[in-house]
């Protein structure tokens, strides 16, 4: 689509694919890394997914996961909560992180897309993504 606003972003990981995975759906993990929040699933397409605050358990994001390959492959349907958008379709984003294994190293990418043609949404998933996955990266790193 013409005009598309897609965040893509990517990082290599000094560590194994189990690792990251873990990082990314782990809540002793995630809150580390991602503003203190912790993320909870079961972990199955279908189900729901939610990033809350670890101490106030507000939550934050909400969403679905719409697929996932265990240890390689995410694909999510999310809603900020804290945008104060309505909680309707055409206000959710859909990330996807793949895991690659390359070498000693995982590259993750993210691709987040479906902001609705919304440049704040787009510029703020830029702006968080560029944070996170440097946060990732270092505390898996450490």
């Amino acid at each position: 689509m013409e005009g598309e606003l897609i965040v893509r972003k990517s990082v290599l990981i000094t560590a194994e694919p189990a690792e990251v995975w873990r990082a990314i759906t782990t809540p002793e993990l995630t809150r580390q890394y991602m503003h203190n929040s912790e993320v909870i699933s079961g972990w199955n397409a279908g189900d729901t997914i939610v990033w809350r605050d670890a101490e106030n358990k507000k939550v934050h994001v909400k969403g679905i996961i719409v697929d996932i390959k265990r240890g390689t492959y995410l694909q999510t349907s999310d809603l900020s909560i804290d945008s104060g958008l309505p909680d309707i379709e055409s206000n959710y984003s859909r990330v996807i992180y793949e895991l690659k294994k390359e070498n000693e190293k995982t590259l993750l990418s993210v691709t987040e897309d479906k902001f609705n043609r919304d440049e704040k949404r787009y510029k703020d998933a830029e702006n968080f993504w560029n944070i996170i996955l440097i946060k990732m990266k270092e505390l898996l790193e450490e």
